[in-house]
């Protein structure tokens, strides 16, 4: 490889969009980092939310950044996602129909793309759990740049293990 392919394969890595995985995105710091996250789209990617049992707060998330994966700390809260999840995907496809059928045709083609990437999206979400899920998550999902805002003990083996992946 030349010196001039060097550069150029460098700047396209720094270039590109990283992606982030924020643990604890349910409480004040992960909120206030999605909230910063929102206005960085051309340069960050949310690739993977987490939190303990706060569901309604991880599904509105959810929708929202629609990330590849979450891990949910709580077993029984991370069963919940799951079918409030296909709940949503379904509901989401029903609605489309109905909706887009009211709607001019130029109209219709391009909303009912939308609803069902985001529908795709939503179904195709992996759902880690328990205290193994985050070493799921970070095999199972490349990422760039992970922010811990799981506070006190909890946080620890998350930040050990992403440590130990690099």
């Amino acid at each position: 490889m030349t010196l001039t392919e060097l550069k150029k394969a460098e700047k396209e890595k720094f270039e590109r969009k990283k992606r982030l995985a924020i643990l604890g995105s349910t409480g004040s710091l992960g909120k206030q980092t999605l909230e910063v996250v929102e206005n960085l789209k051309d340069k960050i990617d949310i690739v993977a939310l987490s939190a303990n049992k706060n569901i309604e707060e991880l599904e509105k998330q959810i929708i929202k950044f629609k990330p590849e994966a979450v891990w949910v700390t709580d077993d029984k809260s991370a069963k919940k996602l799951k079918n409030n999840l296909k709940k949503l995907h379904k509901k989401l496809l029903e609605n489309s129909k109905k909706g887009i059928e009211e709607r001019e045709k130029k109209a219709k083609k391009k909303e009912e793309d939308k609803v069902k990437e985001c529908s795709k999206k939503i179904e195709k979400i992996k759902i880690f759990s328990r205290e193994d899920g985050v070493k799921k998550l970070f095999l199972n999902v490349p990422i760039d740049l992970i922010l811990n805002a799981i506070v006190g003990f909890n946080g620890l083996i998350p930040t050990i293990l992403a440590l130990e992946m690099g």
